[in-house]
């Protein structure tokens, strides 16, 4: 358990960075974005020594609980077909606005999901990416 929320802190501090960054005045970080529609891409290193089974159910689950979040557009999670692809995987999230995808993060239920598999994958550093207009 102490591993995942380490992983989240990570990910929240990189969040952080992004919108808040004051030497990067881009569209990122104006009030507006925020109740814009964004994409997140999350990258994602599996485990090798977990068993292949229990890393895809534990994959699965989250994506399935992700699917019921409010305010999410659509995504899909991908693998590389190489097998030595650092990470493994990519989820691609969208989101109706920042808001959505940050309640995402502080529900306790996913907080649980990601203690839960934290032996079967790793997230490595989320991106966010707005459309270009």
């Amino acid at each position: 358990m102490k591993r995942s929320i380490i992983q989240l802190f990570a990910l929240f501090s990189m969040l952080a960075g992004l919108l808040l960054s004051a030497g990067n005045a881009s569209a990122q970080t104006t009030e507006t974005t925020r109740d814009n529609p964004l994409t997140i891409v999350i990258p994602i290193s599996v485990n090798k020594s977990s068993p292949a089974a229990e890393t895809t159910a534990a994959l699965k689950a989250t994506q399935a609980f992700i699917k019921q979040q409010p305010g999410l557009i659509d995504e899909q999670l991908m693998e590389s077909k190489n097998p030595d692809a650092k990470p493994s995987h990519v989820h691609v999230t969208r989101w109706k606005n920042l808001v959505s995808w940050e309640n995402l993060f502080s529900n306790p239920e996913f907080n649980a999901l990601n203690a839960k598999y934290h032996n079967a994958y790793t997230i490595d550093a989320a991106q966010l990416y707005l459309p270009v207009k």
